[in-house]
C-alpha cells in the first residue's frame, strides 16, 4: 500500500484550485478525443463522473480523509492517481463554454475500449505516440 502523504493532498488541493479558476482557451489547442496525453504532475482520476465529483467534492469542503480514503492507493475503489509517466488515450472530452478545463475520459495509450477512468485535463499535455 502507497501512502498518501500531506503533499500528495495539497497536490489535489492545488488541482482543485486549478480546475475551478481557470480561464478560456483557444479552440485549436483545447485536447481531444482520440489524442494521446500524459500529465505533468500526478493526477487522480474516478473510476466514474460522479465518483470525480464526490472526490472533488470532498477537496471542495477540505474533507482530505474523506478524499484520500476514496484513492485506491488508500484502499478504496473509487479513483486511482494517474502517473506522469504513463500516456493515456482520450476517448471524451467535455468543455463548458468559455473554459479551459475539460472533463475527461481516458484509457491507457494502447487501449480499446469504450469505458475509461474521469479526470480533468489541468496538466494534461499532448504527446506523440
Amino acid at each position: 500500500m502507497i501512502k498518501i502523504g500531506r503533499a500528495s493532498m495539497l497536490v489535489a488541493t492545488g488541482f482543485l484550485l486549478q480546475v475551478l479558476s481557470s480561464p478560456g482557451l483557444a479552440e485549436e489547442t483545447k485536447i481531444r478525443p482520440g489524442m494521446i496525453i500524459q500529465f505533468k504532475t500526478a493526477t487522480p482520476a474516478c473510476f466514474s463522473r460522479e465518483g470525480l465529483q464526490e472526490y472533488l467534492t470532498y477537496l471542495a469542503r477540505r474533507e482530505k480523509a474523506k478524499a484520500k480514503a476514496m484513492l485506491f492507493e488508500s484502499g478504496g475503489n473509487k479513483c486511482i492517481t494517474l502517473p506522469p509517466t504513463k500516456k493515456f488515450k482520450v476517448i471524451s472530452a467535455e468543455y463548458n463554454p468559455g473554459s479551459i478545463v475539460a472533463l475527461l475520459q481516458i484509457v491507457g495509450a494502447d487501449v480499446t475500449s469504450p469505458e475509461g477512468t474521469w479526470t480533468f485535463s489541468t496538466g494534461a499535455v499532448p504527446v506523440s505516440q
